[in-house]
C-alpha cells in the first residue's frame, strides 16, 4: 500500500507540472529563458574575471617569491661580506695595537734615556761652570790685584770649557727629538681613533641592512596575506 500511494502521490505531482505548463504560454517562457541566460553571461562573465584575476595573483605573488628570494640572497651574501670585513678589521685592530703598544714602550724607553741622558748634560754642565767659577776665583786671588775683575761676574758670561760648550749645543738636539716623539704618539692615538671609528661605522652600517631586509619580508607577509583576504 506505501509503495503505491508513493506511486500515486508522484503521479499526481506530475499532473500538477503539467497543468502548470499548459497555463504558460509562449513568451513567458521566452522571457524566463532569456532571464535565466543573462543570468549565466554575469555568472560567466564574473568567473572569468575572477580566473583573470586569480591568475593574476599568481603571477605577482610568483614575482614577489622570486625577488624575495633574490633580496634574501642578496642580503645573506652581503651579511657575510660585513662579517669577514668586520673580523679582518677587528684583526688589524689588534695587530695595530699591539705594534703601537711596542712602539710606545720603545718610545717611553727613549724618552727616559733621554732625559737621563739631558739630566746628565745638565749636572755635568752646572759642575764645569761651578769648577770654572772656582779657578778663575783662585787666579783672582793669586794675581794680587795685577788684573782688573770687575765684582759680582755673571755666570752666563763665565765662558764654557770645549766639553761644557758641547754639552749645551746638544741640549737642544735632545729636546727636538723629544718633540718629536711626543707628535709621533699624537699621531699614533688619533690613528687608532679614526680606525674605532671607522669600525663602529661597519657595526651600524650592518645593523641597518639586517633591519631592512626584515622590513622587506614583513611588507611581503603582508601583501600576500591582502592579497587571499581579497580573493576570498
Amino acid at each position: 500500500n506505501f509503495h503505491v500511494q508513493s506511486d500515486w502521490e508522484s503521479a499526481s505531482e506530475m499532473e500538477d507540472r503539467y497543468s502548470q505548463l499548459e497555463h504558460i504560454n509562449k513568451e513567458s517562457l521566452y522571457e524566463a529563458y532569456r532571464k535565466v541566460y543573462n543570468r549565466y553571461n554575469r555568472m560567466r562573465n564574473k568567473y572569468q574575471e575572477l580566473v583573470t584575476h586569480y591568475r593574476l595573483l599568481e603571477r605577482e605573488k610568483d614575482k614577489a617569491k622570486s625577488v624575495l628570494a633574490e633580496t634574501q640572497d642578496k642580503t645573506l651574501m652581503r651579511i657575510g661580506e660585513l662579517k669577514e670585513q668586520c673580523l679582518l678589521e677587528q684583526q688589524a685592530k689588534a695587530h695595530l695595537e699591539e705594534a703601537l703598544r711596542n712602539e710606545l714602550e720603545e718610545r717611553d724607553h727613549i724618552i727616559n734615556t733621554l732625559k737621563t741622558k739631558v739630566q746628565y748634560l745638565k749636572a755635568v754642565n752646572e759642575s764645569t761652570v761651578s769648577e770654572h767659577i772656582d779657578i778663575t776665583k783662585i787666579k783672582k786671588e793669586e794675581a794680587d790685584n795685577l788684573i782688573d775683575f770687575t765684582e759680582n761676574v755673571c755666570v752666563s758670561k763665565v765662558p764654557l770649557p770645549s766639553d761644557a760648550s758641547t754639552n749645551k749645543e746638544s741640549l737642544p738636539s735632545i729636546e727636538g727629538q723629544l718633540e718629536r716623539c711626543k707628535k709621533f704618539l699624537v699621531d699614533k692615538i688619533s690613528k687608532v681613533e679614526r680606525l674605532e671609528t671607522k669600525l663602529l661605522e661597519l657595526k651600524k652600517k650592518k645593523s641597518d641592512e639586517e633591519t631592512s631586509s626584515y622590513v622587506i619580508s614583513d611588507d611581503v607577509d603582508q601583501k600576500k596575506s591582502n592579497e587571499e583576504l581579497n580573493m576570498y
